[in-house]
């Protein structure tokens, strides 16, 4: 009985080998010839001619292409105070109050001067609120220095051109939103405008009555335009080893001499610079007549960048 016990053993275990070899015999047969060979070299890496990357359609790094969307940045230009102080309103007010004189006839109180008083003046301090209408726009990198500046005023002014000539975006298209009590359809949920002439503002060409409440601006994405723009490797430092000359395509053009900058298609540098995400994008938001600040320091605030669309390759 023993016997008849480890015999049983025995046969349970070859059956198993059976199995299994059965099933190594059936993998081996599967067809070959959807895989190509791996040739390699002699410590095991991929050799550099190879075939096998391209023969079975393996992506690279050379031959994948950037695929991004297409932003915009976005500014509230909702109400708030104009600065950390307070401004006097007055308000003219009919004169209601009266007393009777000896005889019983009701007579207006008089002023100091004792003439009839048929209204009177009242004084007030209360924050200035304002309705912002435009913005100027800065992008600062990781070291703080300016990189990208534009703006919703006055744009083709020679005065804000000569500001910063070289980082300006001179071409954005600008949108926004006026609330105002009626649009071209008579709803009441205003409507959609579109700033095109760049000597002017928004809150310059507004409706009167109406608020602004947003601003949209597209930067010039597209821009073919070439020019030379700053490099930094540090705060307030230009990178006049890698950049010695500010010459066109490699950087080399003896007729120009200034160092620490880099010539770009203007399109692609907005677009990597927006992009890069230790960069920042500020606005300082306006009126026709003042700009937000604190302490009679200007108040910048951080932008929403906004992506939209499809993705479309990047060259």
């Amino acid at each position: 009985m023993y016997l008849n016990f480890i015999n049983h053993k025995i046969w349970n275990c070859i059956k198993v080998l059976l199995y299994s070899s059965s099933f190594f015999v059936f993998s081996s047969s599967l067809p070959a010839a959807q895989y190509k060979p791996l040739p390699v070299d002699g410590d095991g890496k991929l050799a550099p001619n190879s075939k096998f990357v391209s023969a079975n359609g393996i992506v690279t790094a050379s031959n994948l292409g950037k695929f991004r969307q297409d932003f915009r940045l976005f500014i509230d230009t909702t109400q708030s105070t104009r600065d950390n102080g307070y401004t006097t309103k007055t308000r003219t007010n009919t004169n209601i109050f009266y007393y009777k004189d000896a005889s019983g006839n009701l007579v207006r109180t008089v002023n100091s001067m004792g003439n009839s008083m048929p209204s009177f003046t009242t004084y007030s301090y209360v924050p200035d609120i304002q309705y912002w209408t435009d913005c100027e726009i800065k992008g600062t990198d990781k070291w703080n220095n300016l990189g990208f500046f534009t703006s919703t005023i006055a744009l083709n002014n020679s005065q804000v051109a000569a500001l910063h000539p070289q980082i300006t975006d001179k071409t954005p298209k600008i949108y926004y939103w006026e609330t105002a009590w009626q649009n071209s359809t008579g709803g009441c949920w205003g409507q959609r405008g579109q700033l095109t002439d760049f000597n002017y503002s928004i809150g310059a060409q507004r409706s009167s009555g109406s608020c602004v409440s947003a601003i949209w601006i597209y930067p010039s994405l597209d821009s073919k335009e070439q020019r030379a723009v700053p490099v930094y490797n540090g705060p307030n430092t230009l990178d006049t080893a890698n950049y010695p000359k500010k010459g066109k395509g490699d950087n080399s053009s003896a007729a120009n001499l200034a160092a620490g900058y880099k010539w770009v298609v203007w399109g692609d540098y907005v677009r990597e610079f927006l992009s890069n995400p230790d960069n920042t994008i500020l606005c300082w938001r306006q009126t026709t007549s003042y700009g937000e600040t604190y302490n009679g320091y200007k108040i910048w605030r951080p932008v929403r960048i906004e992506f939209y669309g499809d993705f479309k390759e990047i060259k």
